[in-house]
């Protein structure tokens, strides 16, 4: 079969598609993964780092149970530091409960924000929050 410009533009107007709708519809909602990992840096050394990782809470996109069962598997994984990189909300709607959850990760261990491309497009909408939001980590 031969790929002609007209098939070719398909190709790529679906490929698009499909990522504007991975962005809008599917990643906001996407299920809040907690992946918490032991790390011996050196058997020299004599101790190793526990880092507890998080991401895209997309908040207010998921039960509250389920940032209830991330806060309580950190808090028993029992890190030397907590990471969060990127998308902690999604709308104005979660900005109170992001910041209580960001505020019981610190009880944890120390917490790192990164900012992610959500945080970046909403810049404008989220400035005064973000400056929070940095308070607390």
């Amino acid at each position: 079969m031969k790929l002609t410009r007209r098939r070719l533009l398909a190709l790529l107007s679906a490929a698009a598609g499909g990522l504007v709708l991975d962005a809008v519809a599917i990643e906001p909602r996407a299920i809040l993964w907690v992946n918490m990992v032991r790390l011996r840096l050196s058997d020299n050394l004599g101790f190793s780092l526990k880092i507890a990782h998080l991401s895209d809470s997309h908040f207010p996109s998921a039960s509250p149970l389920v940032y209830g069962k991330a806060v309580e598997e950190v808090k028993g994984f029992n890190p030397d530091y907590v990471f969060f990189t990127g998308d902690p909300v999604s709308s104005k709607a979660g900005l109170k409960d992001v910041e209580e959850f960001l505020s019981s990760l610190t009880e944890s261990a120390p917490l790192y924000l990164v900012w992610g491309n959500w945080d970046q497009i909403a810049h404008l909408v989220w400035e005064k929050h973000r400056k929070k939001l940095a308070q607390i980590c």
